[in-house]
C-alpha cells in the first residue's frame, strides 16, 4: 500500500484491490488554509496543483468537524473530478446538504460494524463507545484491506480504555495472515499549544507545558506498560504481527493573522517529537515496531511489515513559512478582548426574540443534557451554588456598551426561567452575539479560541452545544453556510479576515 501524508490528519491511502486495480481513497478533507469554525490555521498550508491532484474513487468523511470536512475544499475537488463519498451513518444527516452542493455525488452510508466492499476492498467502520463524553462520540475509525494489507486508521479518536474495543481491534487486525498491518494514529496536541499560549509569564509557561509533557509521556507508557505488568486483561495490538505505525496530526496552530510573535511558543511537541518518544518507550518496553511521522509530502510505498524511506509528493507545495521551534522563554501573552466575535448578527433580534430561542435550546436541549452528566450535573451544581440556583448571564451589546440580562434553574422552577430581578451572582456568561451566532453555525465549539472567559465561570452549556447529537441543526445550519460561500467562489480566508481584524481592534477601510 501507498500512504501519502497531505498535513494534518488528511491522507491518501492507495491499495491494490483483488484484479491488481489500484484503488485510491482520500480519508478526510481539510485542504483548505483555515479552519473556519475554530478560526485556526492549517499547518503547513498546501499550494495544490489541482489538475495533477490523483485521481480518487472515494472520499471518506469520518465526522463533521470542519478541519475533517471542508466544504471549501470539496467544492474545490468536485470541479476537477468526482470520486464517491463515504460517511459514517452518523452524519446522514448531512447527506442532502452535500447532495445539493455536490449534484450527481454518489454517496455511501457505512454502517458501523458492517463489512462492506467496495472498488474490490473491504471496509470495515467502527463507531466506538467511549466511556465518558467527548465531542469525537461521531468519529468513525476506518479499515481497509485487499486480504494481503491492512490498514487501520483512528482519524480523530481515541481508542477506549476498555476490553471490548481492544480485544476487537485485536480480532480485526488478525482477520488474516496479512503481509503489513499499519495502524495511523492522529496526535493532535492542542492541550499544549494552549497552556503554552495562554500561560501568564514564561515561568508559568515553562511549568505548564513540562507537566503537559510530563503527561503524554505517561500515557504512552502506560500504553505498553499495563500489558507488561498485567495490569490489563485483554490483548495488545502492539503486538501483532507485520504491525508497522504511522502517526500524523500537530496541523492546527494559532493563526499568523492575529500575530506570529506567537509562533515560538506554539509546539511544544512537534509530530516528529511525538514519533521518537513513541518509538523510544515502545523499545524500552521491548516492541520493535517501525514508525514514522506522516508528514505532509511524506509518500510511503509500505510493504512486507516494512516502513521505507519517503518520497515526495508531487502535485502540491508546502507552504512552510513559519518557524515553530520551540522558545519558551519567550516573553510574549495571549491577550483575548472581552467583546464578541462579531459585533453584529445579520438576525438583528430583539432581546425578547433571543430569549425565546435561547430557552428552548436551555430547557429542551442543554437541561437533559447536564442533569444527566456524569461529571458536572445540574442537580449538583444548583446544590453547591451560593443562591441555590444555577444562573446564565448574558450581555447584550458590545464592548462599546451592554446591558446585562439573567435566566436560571432552580430546584423551585425545575427549568429555565427568565429573571427580572438582576443578580451578580451567575454560573456563566455570555455576548448574546455569541449564542446567536452558535445556534445560526457562524461559530462552534472550539469558536472559543478567540473568547475571553471570565475567571472562574463555566462555559457547560457552549459545551454542551458542541456535543454530537445535540445540536446537529446547528451543524447542518454550518455546513449549508460554508457550501454556499465555496459554491460562490469565495474562500475561506475572506469569511475570517474580518473576524481577526476585529480580534486585532483594526477597523475595515
Amino acid at each position: 500500500m501507498i500512504i501519502t501524508g497531505l498535513g494534518h490528519s488528511e491522507l491518501i491511502v492507495e491499495m491494490k484491490n483483488k484484479k491488481g486495480n489500484t484503488v485510491r481513497l482520500l480519508s478526510d478533507a481539510w485542504l483548505s488554509d483555515y479552519a473556519f469554525g475554530d478560526f485556526m490555521e492549517r499547518f503547513p498550508r498546501l499550494n495544490i496543483d489541482w489538475k495533477n491532484f490523483p485521481k480518487l474513487d472515494g472520499v471518506f468523511l469520518s465526522h463533521a468537524h470542519c478541519d475533517h470536512f471542508d466544504p471549501y475544499t470539496l467544492v474545490e475537488l468536485y470541479k476537477h473530478q468526482q470520486p464517491e463519498i463515504l460517511i459514517p451513518e452518523t452524519l446522514t444527516y448531512l447527506e442532502e446538504t452535500i447532495r445539493k452542493h455536490l449534484p450527481e455525488v454518489v454517496i455511501h452510508v457505512l454502517a458501523d460494524r458492517e463489512v462492506v466492499k467496495w472498488k474490490g476492498l473491504e471496509l470495515y467502520g467502527i463507531i466506538f463507545r467511549q466511556t465518558y463524553l467527548t465531542n469525537e462520540d461521531d468519529v468513525m475509525t476506518l479499515s481497509l484491506n485487499n486480504k494481503k494489507e491492512f490498514l487501520y486508521i483512528e482519524v480523530d479518536t481515541a481508542i477506549p480504555e476498555t476490553e471490548e474495543a481492544h480485544r476487537e481491534l485485536w480480532e480485526l487486525f488478525r482477520k488474516r495472515s496479512y503481509e503489513t498491518v499499519c495502524h495511523i494514529s492522529t496526535r493532535n496536541e492542542l492541550g499544549g499549544i494552549f497552556k503554552s499560549l495562554d500561560a501568564k509569564t514564561t515561568k508559568e509557561r515553562k511549568i505548564q507545558v513540562a507537566d503537559f509533557l510530563s503527561t503524554i509521556e505517561d500515557e504512552t507508557a502506560w500504553d505498553y506498560m499495563k500489558h507488561d505488568d498485567g495490569m490489563v486483561d485483554y490483548p495488545d495490538i502492539s503486538r501483532v504481527k507485520n504491525l508497522v505505525r504511522l502517526f500524523n496530526g500537530q496541523g492546527i496552530v494559532f493563526p499568523q493573522d492575529l500575530g506570529t510573535q506567537f509562533d515560538p511558543i506554539l509546539v511544544p511537541l512537534t509530530l516528529e517529537d511525538t514519533v521518537k518518544q513513541e518509538q523510544n518507550i515502545a523499545g524500552e518496553y521491548g516492541r520493535d515496531i517501525p514508525m514514522s511521522a506522516l508528514l505532509a509530502g511524506n509518500v510511503f510505498d509500505i510493504q512486507n511489515g516494512k516502513i521505507p524511506k519517503a518520497s515526495k509528493a508531487h502535485f502540491f507545495q508546502l507552504l512552510n513559512d513559519r518557524d515553530f521551534r520551540f522558545q519558551p522563554d519567550t516573553p510574549v501573552f495571549r491577550i483575548i478582548k472581552n467583546q464578541p466575535v462579531n459585533k453584529s448578527c445579520p438576525e438583528n433580534l430583539t432581546n425578547k426574540a433571543f430569549w425565546s430561542i435561547f430557552l428552548s435550546f436551555l430547557n429542551e436541549r442543554f437541561m437533559p443534557y447536564q442533569l444527566a452528566h456524569l461529571d458536572a450535573p445540574l442537580r449538583e451544581m444548583v446544590l453547591r451554588s451560593e443562591n441555590k440556583k444555577f444562573t446564565i448571564a448574558v450581555k447584550f451589546g458590545s464592548e462599546d456598551g451592554y446591558e446585562t440580562e439573567y435566566c436560571s434553574y432552580s430546584f423551585e422552577t425545575m427549568k429555565f426561567v427568565y429573571e427580572k430581578t438582576e443578580t451578580q451572582v451567575y454560573s456563566e456568561i455570555y455576548w448574546a452575539n455569541d449564542l446567536v451566532d452558535l445556534f445560526a453555525g457562524r461559530q462552534e465549539m472550539f469558536s472559543t479560541f478567540l473568547h475571553a472567559l471570565e475567571a472562574g465561570k463555566t462555559m457547560h452549556f457552549w459545551t454542551c452545544l458542541g456535543m454530537p447529537f445535540v445540536a446537529s441543526d446547528c451543524v447542518q445550519k454550518k455546513m449549508e453556510l460554508h457550501f454556499q460561500r465555496a459554491a460562490a467562489g469565495k474562500d475561506v480566508a475572506s469569511y475570517l479576515q474580518p473576524i481577526f481584524k476585529r480580534a486585532l481592534g483594526e477597523r475595515d477601510s
